[in-house]
Parts: structure tokens; sequence; C-alpha cells
């Protein structure tokens, strides 16, 4: 599930991509 991780960088917005 790679779609989560840019959910979450998405939500976070934390600049830490690190999927």
């Amino acid at each position: 599930m790679f779609y989560l991780c840019l959910v979450m960088v998405l939500l976070i917005m934390d600049a830490d991509e690190s999927c």
C-alpha cells in the first residue's frame, strides 16, 4: 500500500517523504 505513504505525506506535509 504505497498510496498510504503518499496520503500521509500530504496530510502531514512534514516534508518527510521517506517512503
